[in-house]
């Protein structure tokens, strides 16, 4: 799978050995629920084979003074692989009020508008990095609550309702 995947290990490779995001702590449940969904999105994924960078970080790449890329770092991230498997990881970060923005601006860009399915693939990619990363988060409190879990919690609805937005005019 995309993210190295199995049936025994539904968050993908251990990273690190003190920390096994397969335990299940109370109240990690609906974290693992939206995950157990965004794999399931992702189950058969769709889209254009690309060329991109993989790691978007912002150490990775320089803007001009009118936020147009300029210079690309970190040239092992370059990979070929689905376009929407590639937008999804970018909207990792996204606000759920800048997903459609941002989705909106690369079709733009790309000149090529994501059907229903495509948007689907790219809306599992989403939830299931912002699932990951919530699950880590709590792998690592004893808190309740953490920024990246409120996130999760504020943001998975326009996550899950992108398949279904309306077309761009």
């Amino acid at each position: 799978s995309q993210f190295g995947w199995t049936k025994s290990q539904r968050w993908g490779r251990q990273v690190r050995p003190e920390v096994n995001l397969d335990d299940k702590p109370e109240g990690a449940e609906w974290i693992e629920e939206l995950g157990e969904e965004a794999r399931k999105m992702c189950s058969k994924p769709v889209g254009r084979k690309v060329t991109a960078h993989d790691d978007w970080l912002p150490h990775n790449v320089r803007l001009d003074t009118n936020l147009n890329l300029e210079v690309v770092y970190d040239w092992d991230s370059l990979c070929r692989g689905l376009e929407t498997v590639f937008v999804g990881k970018a909207c990792g970060a996204a606000t759920s009020e800048d997903l459609n923005f941002f989705i909106d601006s690369y079709e733009e860009a790309s000149g090529h508008i994501f059907n229903r399915k495509e948007l689907r693939t790219i809306a599992g990619t989403t939830l299931w990095m912002r699932a990951f990363l919530a699950r880590w988060e709590q792998s690592q409190s004893d808190s309740k609550d953490g920024y990246l879990r409120s996130r999760l919690k504020k943001d998975s609805k326009a996550i899950l309702d992108l398949p279904n937005r309306a077309p761009r005019a």
